[in-house]
């Protein structure tokens, strides 16, 4: 005998936000040169970023990306109901004639950018309606499922940035740091 079993769902929904800030005492070249030396081939043009870009993992152990990121985990912890985050993937895309990234989301958790030139097109939000212009040392955070995108646009200068994921980190998955 076969049975049918009906499933009833509601859509679960999640606030999307944007926070946006600028980091104090940044200087870019560091990260620019460390962009520079870490091009993948296999992953550049191939993903939503249709430019040069590292490893997704590239900068999730960099030292200074670290220090910069640690300056704001506190906001999503207290403010935006997040509990405690932990830094999954961090990347930096480099752009040179043009500037193209395609409508996307990343999932679960917190993403952001850091903007390490100015003078691009900036990112689209289009659930927001908004573009967040690019300037050098401009942090955004952003609900990770929130759709974002860079429309082709032909650019004079290289324009460079950095991108992150952070994931909620579970209190099973805490180590113990006493």
């Amino acid at each position: 005998m076969k049975k049918i079993i009906n499933i009833q769902y509601t859509t679960i929904t999640r606030s999307l936000f944007i926070y946006e800030d600028m980091i104090e005492n940044f200087a870019p070249d560091d990260l620019i040169k460390k962009i520079d030396q870490n091009i993948s081939d296999k992953l550049s043009y191939n993903t939503n970023v249709k430019n040069q870009m590292t490893d997704f993992k590239q900068f999730s152990n960099d030292i200074e990306i670290h220090q910069i990121l640690k300056r704001f985990t506190n906001l999503f912890e207290l403010h935006l109901n997040f509990g405690r985050l932990a830094l999954q993937d961090c990347w930096g895309t480099k752009s040179c004639e043009f500037v193209e990234t395609l409508r996307h989301d990343h999932g679960l958790g917190v993403s952001g950018i850091i903007y390490l030139t100015e003078g691009g097109p900036g990112t689209f939000f289009p659930q927001f309606n908004l573009n967040i212009d690019e300037k050098i040392g401009k942090i955004i955070f952003f609900n990770s499922l929130a759709l974002h995108e860079v429309k082709r646009t032909k650019i004079t200068n290289p324009r460079y940035l950095m991108s992150f994921n952070f994931k909620e980190v579970k209190n099973w998955e805490i180590q113990n740091e006493s």
